[in-house]
């Protein structure tokens, strides 16, 4: 009762309803089946056993549930046998994102936010973040020099056989954490191995030589720029032996924010091949930034002499508006993602508040400039797919739409979430999981 009791909260607070839609039973029967011989977890079953065990859980289903319910009665119960039997938790993940994707989301994608908020709530779907062991997870515990940096990098399930490869680009001011929640996700399924960095100036990549100092007059040691950022992500690509002709070999890419220019810049002036490109609330058209953005651009020594009590008070405010309700975003993600641009310690703590001004400073719209001035979006050769939370106030939506026309053929897909703000990946965790594996899937 408890997952309906939740899928009714979620359908009374979108005003959707399920009357519409049925899920024939030979579809969930085939989900179940090639399902149990993906994870290999139990030898496929005849048809005949199947089909017996499925209808005594719709029988019982139907029971417990009541025919308001029938369209979820049978790949709820269904999936129910498979925990009870095999205790799988990836197998019961595989067969819920596979039947919703292909089902459920063609008509309707509110009624797939509300089915998937539903799941989590129920624990069908685990990709809500342990918060508490978030700094601990998913460790960047590998590095390499690059336009004088050392970057901070994480390779993940490596030693495993795996389908494909996902890397990871964060934008600003964040850092890899905002992502590890959604890697977590994927690595919880069998196939994908996954590679989480530090952007140059970024998190735990903030370490610069001293080999190439600042010259006289400029304010900061160090280049954060795109272009600086996409030369890096090629040659780390190249580092990790992900610069391969072979497409099957390509990594699919999955950017927010200024990481969507990043990673199209490393592609179309770097030659870096991919799989595919997930963009997520990402600006490649000019003019770059907000009033706030353009502010630190044009008045950065000012920034740079803030106290730093004052200072970690506008990093504070700067991360709770990319949510979509700041004044109930999370105080423990807070923490996380002010971590890097805030110290207690104020041997260090100028540094970070350097390297935060820095990012947003060093800023450049010729980067970004030089791709549409010569409309190189059109050349992209992987499939692109774009999502933008609803209620992001950073980048309005028709910049993504701009996007999607210059991408031309490569673009394949434009996904709104809603009760999303910027940090979409955050903000709905569960929604952008399905949305990611689903389109991992497709290609």
């Amino acid at each position: 009762m408890e997952l309906r009791k939740a899928i009714q909260r979620q359908l009374q607070a979108s005003g959707c309803k399920l009357g519409s839609l049925r899920i024939r039973m030979r579809f969930a029967l085939q989900v179940a089946e090639t399902t149990c011989c993906m994870f290999n977890v139990v030898p496929v079953p005849d048809s005949g056993g199947m089909t017996t065990a499925a209808n005594k859980c719709r029988s019982q289903g139907k029971k417990d549930y009541g025919g308001d319910f029938d369209v979820l009665v049978l790949d709820v119960w269904v999936a129910r046998l498979l925990i009870r039997d095999f205790q799988s938790k990836r197998v019961i993940e595989y067969l819920w994102c596979t039947v919703y994707m292909q089902v459920v989301r063609p008509h309707g994608i509110s009624i797939t936010h509300c089915i998937a908020r539903a799941l989590l709530q129920t624990q069908f779907l685990a990709t809500s973040p342990d918060l508490s062991n978030m700094t601990q997870d998913l460790k960047l515990s590998q590095s390499f020099f690059s336009d004088g940096w050392t970057i901070r990098y994480g390779v993940f399930n490596a030693e495993k056989k795996h389908e494909q490869t996902v890397v990871f680009v964060h934008g600003t001011p964040w850092s890899s954490a905002v992502f590890k929640p959604l890697a977590k996700a994927l690595l919880s399924r069998a196939g994908y191995r996954v590679v989480l960095y530090d952007l140059a100036g970024y998190g735990q990549s903030q370490d610069f030589s001293e080999e190439s100092p600042a010259k006289d007059g400029e304010l900061f040691e160090g280049d954060t720029s795109v272009r600086t950022q996409a030369s890096i992500l090629a040659a780390l690509l190249k580092h990790i032996q992900l610069d391969q002709d072979d497409p099957r070999q390509r990594p699919a890419l999955v950017a927010h924010d200024i990481a969507g220019a990043i990673a199209l810049r490393a592609s179309l002036l770097h030659g870096c091949k991919y799989r595919s490109l997930l963009l997520l609330d990402t600006n490649t058209v000019l003019p770059w930034g907000d009033g706030f953005y353009k502010l630190v651009r044009s008045e950065a020594k000012t920034f740079l002499q803030l106290p730093s009590s004052i200072f970690e008070a506008v990093v504070r405010a700067v991360i709770r508006s990319a949510s979509h309700s700041p004044k109930e975003f999370s105080h423990v993600w807070e923490d996380i993602l002010a971590e890097p641009w805030i110290d207690d310690d104020s041997s260090v703590a100028g540094a970070k508040q350097n390297s935060f001004v820095r990012q947003i400073a060093q800023a450049n719209d010729a980067d970004v400039a030089e791709m549409l001035d010569h409309n190189l979006y059109e050349n992209m050769q992987c499939p692109v797919k774009t999502m933008w939370g609803e209620q992001d106030q950073w980048i309005p939506r028709e910049k993504l739409e701009s996007l999607a026309d210059m991408l031309k053929d490569s673009f394949k897909e434009f996904v709104v979430v809603p009760d999303a703000g910027h940090l979409v990946m955050i903000d709905q965790p569960e929604r952008v999981a399905i949305e990611t594996f689903d389109w991992l899937t497709k290609n």
